[in-house]
């Protein structure tokens, strides 16, 4: 390429720089949520009633101590909800 080319394509390519308008930058604010860490103390695993029957238990105290448990762990997944719903 000849001197005289280079530096007019040079040129123009300068001047096509200046001719554009400057880029303006705008800040915007995002709202984003940030995860905490959760500190909640489960409550205690109760002592299920069906670990105190035996194998000589008869029908009437099995079936009892299955209701029973079936109570317990009804309150103990209320207590867990209740303590996983402050975390929230």
């Amino acid at each position: 390429m000849k001197p005289h080319l280079l530096f007019a394509y040079s040129i123009c390519a300068i001047l096509t720089g200046c001719a554009t308008p400057p880029v303006e930058y705008k800040s915007v604010e995002v709202k984003v949520p940030v995860p905490i860490a959760c500190a909640v103390t489960l409550p205690d695993v109760p002592k299920w009633a069906r670990s105190a029957t035996t194998k000589d238990s008869n029908i009437d105290e099995l079936a009892k101590a299955h209701v029973s448990e079936l109570i317990q762990r009804e309150a103990y997944e209320a207590e867990l909800k209740a303590s996983i719903a402050g975390c929230k």
